[in-house]
Parts: structure tokens; sequence; C-alpha cells
């Protein structure tokens, strides 16, 4: 790969005034009070060869960190910031609904509540770390999918296939519930008319075999559908 320089550098890719190149990444505005910041930077190499070489991995790693943010629960972000800030031993009592009232660690678990709540912090969170009593995850279309995939994806070559299906059944999900019910709407408030519609829209675009195949329904005869 040559060292000739483009004039038109990849997206994210900036070159500073020594020469050398720099990954730049704005966070969505609504993750910045999660990440606690507005702009994420990577250092990329000297060169520009050494800059394309690194690129693919630095920008893998930030879109990583960016969906994992977004996707992480309230309880989950919760549990993280009570054991970076007060530790395992804290986290570990939380966990098991141990704090004592009126001690140290109930007020340490406040003030680390309102310093969230100072840094706008979403409002489950600031509850949950202030009062260290954690709610149980609300279970959701997006969350059985993401769990689905891990459990099935036990080698590398059922993680490319679950991964690839998977990705399909959630592209037809938002098309039939929307972004917003697919990612908040509580599992338990999914109705037999929005499993009905989800049927109907399969099988307006795939057989009725490729229907079962899709949502993994091995009991479900084909000719029923």
């Amino acid at each position: 790969m040559s060292d000739d320089v483009p004039l038109q550098l990849p997206r994210y890719v900036f070159r500073r005034a020594n020469g050398s190149f720099r990954y730049k990444r704005n966070v969505p505005e609504r993750l910045r009070p999660l990440i606690g910041k507005a702009t994420l930077y990577r250092q990329l190499g000297d060169s520009y060869r050494e800059a394309m070489q690194a690129l693919p991995l630095v920008h893998a790693r930030i879109e990583a960190l960016l969906n994992d943010e977004a996707n992480k629960s309230a309880r989950e972000r919760s549990l993280e910031i009570i054991r970076g800030a007060l530790g395992d031993e804290v986290a570990e009592m939380v966990l098991a609904e141990t704090v004592p009232e009126y001690s140290p660690i109930e007020d340490a678990l406040n003030e680390l509540g309102k310093d969230l709540h100072r840094q706008k912090m979403p409002t489950e969170v600031v509850q949950q770390v202030y009062t260290g009593k954690l709610k149980p995850d609300v279970l959701t279309l997006a969350m059985t999918l993401d769990q689905y995939e891990a459990y099935k994806s036990d080698t590398p070559k059922a993680a490319r296939e679950i991964g690839q299906r998977v990705e399909r059944l959630r592209t037809d999900m938002k098309s039939v519930f929307g972004k917003q019910k697919l990612k908040y709407t509580p599992l338990t408030d999914i109705t037999r008319q929005d499993a009905n519609d989800l049927r109907d829209h399969l099988l307006s675009r795939v057989s009725a075999n490729s229907a079962v195949r899709m949502l993994g329904a091995r009991n479900i005869n084909p000719s029923s559908l």
C-alpha cells in the first residue's frame, strides 16, 4: 500500500499537524452522559499505511462500544457504575440486597446517585444507584433475539449463520412492530395479534417452510400457517 495520502481521507480519519493520523468519532448525544465524552479519539499511526492497517480494528471497536452502551440495560449500567465507583464488595452487597440501612455504604450510594443526577444520567440508573436496589431487567423482543443469538453461537460457523438469520428476523420485526416496540416493549405485552402480523409479513415474501426456519419453530407444521 502506498504512503501517498489521498486528498480525501476515509470517514472518521483526519491528519494531525504533526503528520500522524487519528480516528475521531462524535458520540451520539443520547450516549454522551453514559460514556462521559462527546468525542472519541484513537491514534491510528504515523503514516497513511499504518493508519489504513489500523482503521478496520479501531472502527470495529468503537462501533462495538457505541452499540454496547446503547443496548445496556439500566440494571447492568447501574451495577457497573457501582462496581467501578465503590468496588466489588459493595456491588455484591447490592446484588444480594444486603446493604445495611443508615450505613456508610448506603450514604456512599446516595452520594453517587446525586453525582449521576448532576451528570444527567438516565433517571432509572440514578434511582437504582441512589437506593442501592436493582430492578429486574424487562425482557423485550430485542433482548430475546440477542440472547438467542449468543446461546446458539457456540462455533464460528454457527455464529455466522445464526447472526445472519437473526439479523434478517430483526429487520422483519422492525418492519412489523417498529424500532421502539422491538427494543422497549416487554415481551409479556406482545400479543397473539402481533405474532400473527409477523407471520403474515413473512408469508408475504417467503414460503411457509422458510418462515418456519426463520422463526426457529421446528414443531410447527408449515401447512398450518
